[in-house]
C-alpha cells in the first residue's frame, strides 16, 4: 500500500488554529475606571396646567346621563350597556339553592348588572354604575 505523508502544518480542519499557549499570550491590567463627568444643560421649562377628570360617588346612574366627554369635549347622552358582575352570579346562585327554575332572573334584569357608561360620539369609557 501506497501511504502519502500529511506535513505536520496541515490539519483536518480548514482554517482550523490552535489557540496561543499561556506563556504566548500576554495580559495587560485594566486601568480602574474614570468617572467622567457629562456637562448639563438646563432646559427650561414652562408649567402648563394639566386637567384631570375624576368622577367620584354615584355620579353615574342605571339610565343614560347628560355629560360633556372628557375624550371628544362634546356635550353627549351617554350610551349604557349592561354588564353581568360578581353580585349577578351571587344572586343566581342564592336563587339557584332556593327555587333553581328562576336561575335566570338575575341574568335577565338590569338591575343586578353593572352598567358602564359610554360616549355615543367617539366611544370612549366615561364611568360606570354599580347596581
Amino acid at each position: 500500500m501506497d501511504q502519502k505523508q500529511i506535513p505536520q502544518d496541515q490539519t483536518s480542519h480548514i482554517g482550523f488554529q490552535p489557540p496561543p499557549a499561556y506563556d504566548q499570550h500576554q495580559f495587560q491590567p485594566q486601568q480602574p475606571y474614570q468617572h467622567q463627568s457629562i456637562p448639563q444643560h438646563s432646559i427650561p421649562v414652562q408649567n402648563q396646567p394639566q386637567v384631570v377628570t375624576v368622577i367620584t360617588g354615584d355620579y353615574f346612574g342605571p339610565n343614560p346621563k347628560s355629560i360633556t366627554c372628557s375624550s371628544c369635549r362634546q356635550n353627549v347622552v351617554t350610551r349604557v350597556d349592561f354588564e353581568s358582575s360578581t353580585k349577578t352570579h351571587l344572586v343566581a346562585a342564592v336563587i339557584c339553592l332556593v327555587f333553581w327554575p328562576c336561575v335566570c332572573v338575575p341574568y335577565l334584569t338590569d338591575s343586578c348588572k353593572n352598567a358602564n357608561h359610554y360616549c355615543p360620539h367617539c366611544g370612549a369609557y366615561l364611568g360606570s354604575y354599580r347596581g
